[in-house]
């Protein structure tokens, strides 16, 4: 399995087929049917409940309401907030207990709050926030929850029993005010739980753009050749744990840039993804699936920078600052969730590119 090819994508055998009548919202391409966007999700619940001899899908899963849909040209810039946007941070996290004078800058030119033993930090792309609460507790099994799947199950936390559905609301509008300096053009949702104990939730959460998330978790696939550069996934990270007094800790990725948008009329829709992989699939390959959701996904080369030599240190900041400004292309896919074995923590995906049909295995190869 860990030796199976990743890409896929050139044993797809596709013809252009469009005649000059379709509609614009029903066209075929490449072998492939598109429609329009708002069609995405569309005969959800037909797909998930027929059998299929290559995979078994979930019984059901999360359906947005996916407005627009773009291939983007992001980048993460550096210095993207100014020194008052990262005081209102602090401020919103901290509350009450706030000090301005707190506030002080370190020798990298980083925004550093301190309040007691506990240091918060901006270095110009991602924010870290950590409460001066008591540690969190480490649990050797925390209860996990998806937010959709386990959307009705009831949780004892601190002090008061809610839903699983009702704590993530509950922290993703804490998120959103908290964090709006940060994430102004997107919408920031929680899309997995685990509950450390009563008193402690660390959560895993979204930024979706129009009802379409970023790739937000770190996935199996990783490609290192001899030089040490690496082709991997880029994802988006957003946690943190809430407790019964509030956020204490939450650590946030700067967002993609949007540089550029390329509006999509039509796409492959979740019905079609499903015929694709049922089509394209090896027959030995028998996949339980756990979910399925159209994510903005960006696969992306990383060159190998060498800090271990004082000689090189200035070339490597050099190219790191150049790495963060690097336009990168992110594409909408459709991205089914392979069950886990074992204890493993990064997912592992087939993906279908929304706009191409093309097929990747995002497993492990190494």
């Amino acid at each position: 399995m860990k030796k199976l090819i990743a890409i896929l994508a050139a044993a797809l055998m596709l013809t252009a087929c469009a005649g000059s009548g379709e509609q614009a919202n029903d066209q075929q391409a490449d072998g492939f049917r598109k429609t329009a966007v708002s069609e995405a999700y569309a005969d959800c619940s037909a797909v998930l409940e027929k059998s299929y001899d290559k995979f078994t899908l979930p019984k059901e899963i999360s359906v947005p309401e996916v407005t627009e849909v773009f291939q983007l040209e992001c980048n993460n810039p550096k210095g993207a907030l100014s020194e008052d946007a990262v005081k209102e941070i602090y401020r919103n996290f901290y509350g009450a207990s706030f000090v301005e004078k707190n506030i002080s800058r370190d020798e990298h030119g980083g925004i550093i709050y301190t309040s007691g033993n506990s240091r918060s930090a901006y270095w110009g792309r991602d924010i870290s926030l950590v409460a001066e609460y008591p540690a969190v507790p480490e649990s050797s099994a925390p209860a996990r929850y998806s937010c959709f799947s386990d959307r009705d199950r009831m949780l004892s936390f601190g002090g008061r029993s809610i839903t699983v559905s009702e704590a993530a609301s509950e922290i993703s509008a804490g998120l959103s005010k908290m964090l709006s300096p940060l994430y102004p053009d997107l919408n920031i949702g929680i899309e997995e739980l685990e509950q450390l104990d009563e008193n402690n939730i660390r959560f895993a959460g979204s930024l979706s753009l129009d009802g379409v998330p970023f790739q937000y978790l770190s996935s199996a696939f990783m490609k290192i050749d001899n030089d040490g550069n690496m082709d991997y996934w880029m994802f988006t990270s957003l946690n943190g744990v809430y407790s019964r007094e509030g956020f204490t800790l939450v650590n946030a990725d700067a967002p993609p840039a949007l540089r550029e948008r390329k509006k999509q009329e039509s796409i492959i829709s979740l019905k079609e993804a499903v015929r694709i992989l049922d089509s394209e699939l090896a027959e030995y390959l028998k996949y339980e699936f756990l979910d399925i959701k159209l994510m903005y996904c960006c696969l992306t080369h990383q060159q190998q920078i060498d800090r271990s030599d004082p000689k090189t240190a200035e070339q490597a900041d050099r190219l790191a600052e150049e790495e963060s400004l690097r336009p990168r292309s992110f594409e909408p896919m459709w991205c089914f969730e392979i069950k886990p074995s074992g204890e493993d923590t990064a997912k592992r995906y087939v993906k279908v590119n929304a706009v191409t049909g093309d097929v990747f295995m995002d497993i492990d190869v190494r």
